[in-house]
């Protein structure tokens, strides 16, 4: 899987707007102050692996700052959300036979 990256520009605008007017970055899922670059992510809203085929530009609102407890929290949900959508792309793929995985398995007619 490609990693895709916010650009300078967009990264740049999640920063400022979860910034307060003394400078200091607030984690957007619960508030917390980050007051230095390192305690805090800019993270993907949508996973990057449930994105399978998409390779539009990221915009402001594609990311969001989270400091790093909730971006562990959240990082742990996405591995979980991932396989998922692996599993069920798997399932549905349509193969040569023009059958998916679930059809083959319980015999099912197309």
């Amino acid at each position: 899987m490609m990693r895709i990256s916010f650009s300078n520009a967009v990264y740049r605008t999640i920063v400022a707007r979860a910034t307060d007017m003394q400078g200091v970055a607030h984690c957007e899922q619960c508030g917390r102050q980050c007051p230095t670059r390192a305690d805090f992510e800019v993270d993907h809203v949508v996973a990057e692996g449930v994105r399978i085929g998409e390779r539009v530009p990221l915009t402001a609102d594609d990311g969001k700052v989270l400091c790093l407890t909730c971006h562990d929290k959240k990082t742990k949900r996405d591995v979980a959300e991932i396989a998922r959508a692996k599993r069920l792309g798997e399932k549905h793929r349509v193969v040569a036979s023009g059958q998916t995985e679930i059809q083959r398995r319980y015999g099912i007619k197309p």
